[in-house]
């Protein structure tokens, strides 16, 4: 073809509006999803959290085998608290309203289900008395047309000198405690424009900012420990700012589907230095309270199955045993071999979750656009839930993963690569996990140990050759990486 792939990619204002539309109906859809999923759920959840308290360091092991974005958040005086006091987490969503039932249709009868506390359940322990941390997000609509999660910082009773964030929790709770306080900073009213310039050059004059400002200054340990994400807030929007703003966006919204034109938002505080982000004590909040609702949740039912599937597998074998025995008196089901599969498949599924996302970074299944593909009009300003306003300005992310979804295909040489590393370092790594565990108990000295390794590992692994790469082709190609673990 004559013309250049610039002038192929041309899309019309209104097909570009009439996507958007589209894509805030299916967002709508797969909010009201959330909601539903989430009141059919809570209950069997709630039970869940009651059976794994009963399993000693659960949740330590679950973060310190988290996503490596998650993993990253943590340090290891983090971690020493989990391990030692840590008994429990879990999602609710706040602003469903109790009178809500999944019969409901209609996302206005849902609240609004983005909105997220995150509960943290602790023993006594060493570092603060608090015995839970409650963080909530609020989903909100500021008038400038940003959306997404804002929250307000929380205060942790450290004990003396056991403060692992070195103060910064306690500065930030300061200023936020100083900013509500204070009438003229308004922070549960509607200000914008010039107004919240003035309010947030005020904010910065405070006694209470500049001690925040120093000590995050003067930091260095503390700076990066977790709990600073108790004091996060993201660029805060008051709920009453939210319910104005969310009213104008659902009329611009029907307007466009009446065919009425809608006037471009204005974007001059694009760029706005706002004061919470310079005294952020953890700036990838609403990035880890994501990780822990959307990430945590797979890898922890990953986690269940795979003990349950392991504790199964070797009851069949004994029992298959059994069955095919000529002794008249087989020996009874060993109870410890069970256990000790359990144990194993809870562990190693956490290690095979976190195995299977290292290899499809380093090898992606799938294809990309290539670099040279001419970009598409300039995009909308964006939120932090992917949502889009109405405008002939661009399009949206969405639109455009879609068109690149439409042009990838399975990059073989990338399933090769995750293969062969599966099949060598991975597989001989978890087997030897796996001999270990499974003879740690039944052997007196780490040289029988050793011995069993060496008669069992090759054998092992040439038995398994003879199927496993067929198995882990298409799993690799076919099947989401979240999944493969599971398959596999």
């Amino acid at each position: 073809m004559s013309c250049s792939a610039a002038e192929e990619f041309v899309i019309e204002p209104q097909t570009i509006k009439e996507l958007q539309l589209l894509e805030a109906a299916l967002g709508d859809v797969d909010t009201e999803i959330t909601a539903k999923q989430y009141l059919m759920t809570k209950d069997i959840l709630a039970a869940r959290q009651n059976t794994i308290a009963k399993i000693p360091k659960f949740w330590a092991v679950v973060f310190d085998h988290a996503s490596s974005e998650l993993e990253a958040a943590i340090t290891s005086s983090d971690l020493e608290v989990f391990m030692a006091a840590l008994q429990g987490m879990e999602v609710l969503r706040p602003e469903v309203p109790a009178s809500a039932t999944v019969s409901d249709v209609g996302l206005e009868k849902f609240g609004e289900p983005r909105s997220v506390t995150i509960r943290f359940h602790f023993s006594e322990n060493a570092w603060f008395t608090d015995s839970t941390l409650e963080k909530t997000f609020y989903y909100r609509y500021g008038k400038d047309g940003s959306a997404g999660l804002v929250s307000e910082p929380i205060r942790i009773n450290w004990k003396e000198r056991k403060d692992l964030t070195e103060g910064l929790t306690d500065a930030a709770y300061a200023f936020w405690a100083a900013q509500k306080q204070n009438p003229d900073q308004n922070l549960d009213g509607v200000v914008t424009g010039e107004a919240r310039k003035a309010r947030d050059a005020a904010s910065r004059q405070m006694p209470e900012y500049k001690a925040l400002a120093q000590r995050l200054e003067e930091s260095t340990n503390g700076a990066i420990s977790f709990f600073n994400f108790f004091s996060y807030r993201g660029r805060w929007t008051s709920a009453a700012e939210s319910i104005e703003a969310k009213a104008e966006l659902l009329a611009k919204k029907q307007a466009a589907l009446n065919g009425q034109p809608t006037a471009d938002d204005d974007d001059d505080d694009e760029d706005e230095d706002f004061p919470e982000e310079d005294v952020e004590t953890f700036p990838a909040g609403h990035e880890v309270a994501r990780l822990l609702i959307n990430d945590m949740g797979p890898l922890l039912t990953t986690a269940i199955r795979a003990l349950f599937l392991k504790a199964a597998a070797n009851l069949t074998a004994q029992l298959a045993s059994r069955w095919h025995s000529q002794d008249p008196f087989p020996q009874p089901i060993d109870r410890q071999r069970i256990l000790e599969f359990a144990i194993y498949g809870f562990f190693q599924a956490q290690l095979g979750y976190c195995w299977h996302i290292f290899l499809e970074r380093l090898f992606p299944t799938r294809h990309m656009l290539p670099a040279e593909t001419p970009a598409p009009p300039k995009p909308e300003k964006k939120d932090d839930d992917e949502e889009r306003r109405i405008s002939t300005e661009g399009t949206s992310t969405k639109f455009l993963e879609a068109l690149k979804a439409s042009g990838s295909g399975i990059r073989w040489p990338s399933v090769i690569g995750k293969l062969v590393l599966d099949q060598t370092i991975g597989m001989f790594t978890f087997l030897s996990i796996f001999l270990v565990w499974t003879n740690w108990f039944r052997v007196e000295t780490f040289s029988e140990i050793a011995s069993i390794w060496r008669a069992k590992i090759f054998t092992i692994l040439y038995t398994g050759w003879a199927i496993w790469p067929w198995v882990m082709i298409i799993n690799f190609a076919l099947v989401p990486v979240e999944k493969r673990q599971m398959v596999g």
